[in-house]
């Protein structure tokens, strides 16, 4: 099996964790995927993306399922039923993930119990676009337990990566 390509370190506007981790495990440049975002949200009476927040709001849901489809993934039924009685796939405890968990290519999806965030990972290496450097996944995890940025999570493989 061919090995996959390293995927490119890419850092976050605000709100768009979920743009910039399409772009990372894509390949794509985060402008595109901003783009994209931007015209989907204007489709639906918004400013922009950014304009969509709570992640609760049913037009943000419909947007994501816009971006993710656009751009070869799957929607995640937790993502865009955060928060309701959908939601019913388990959150794994953050302290637990190890590199060997983040074998592969996905997305590991961090929550607070205030708020959310995505990240890209390949080969126990994380891309968060929030910080301005990828790091190894103990590395990650801990800076985000130590400064309370996500307790728990969920992993993705990207299975259907183009």
């Amino acid at each position: 099996m061919p090995s996959q390509p390293k995927l490119k370190h890419v850092t976050q506007r605000p709100r768009e964790c979920i743009l910039a981790t399409i772009a990372c495990i894509r390949g794509i440049p985060y402008s595109k995927v901003r783009a994209y975002a931007n015209r989907r949200a204007r489709a639906r009476a918004y400013r922009d993306y950014a304009d969509l927040f709570p992640l609760g709001d049913l037009a943000m849901r419909a947007t994501l399922i816009d971006i993710t489809t656009r751009f070869g993934f799957r929607p995640q039924p937790f993502l865009l039923y955060h928060g309701t009685r959908y939601d019913r796939r388990p959150w794994r405890a953050l302290a637990t993930v190890r590199p060997a968990t983040l074998w592969g290519t996905g997305m590991v999806f961090t929550h607070t119990g205030v708020g959310s965030h995505v990240v890209a990972f390949q080969d126990g290496i994380v891309y968060d676009s929030a910080f301005p450097k990828s790091l190894a996944a103990s590395d990650w995890r801990d800076i985000r337990l130590e400064s309370g940025m996500g307790y728990v999570c969920k992993i993705v493989r990207a299975y259907n990566r183009r």
